[in-house]
């Protein structure tokens, strides 16, 4: 079984490596124009990686100060 936070680290570590996006987190990106992300004031930096990784600069955020 897997919780919520092992899928989180999973996901981090197939997309990321050394603060860089993975060539499977590029291949992903290709299928998005844009990413959009509401709430980001509740994001943790593992999620924020991973949304960097797959969104490069294409990445909406809506979120309190």
């Amino acid at each position: 079984m897997l919780d919520y936070n092992d899928l989180e680290r999973y996901a981090h570590k197939l997309l990321c490596k050394d603060g860089r996006p993975t060539e499977y987190a590029r291949k992903i990106a290709k299928r998005y124009k844009q990413i959009y992300i509401d709430e980001y004031q509740d994001i943790s930096p593992v999620q924020d990686q991973i949304f960097t990784s797959i969104g490069s600069s294409n990445i909406f955020m809506v979120g309190d100060i």
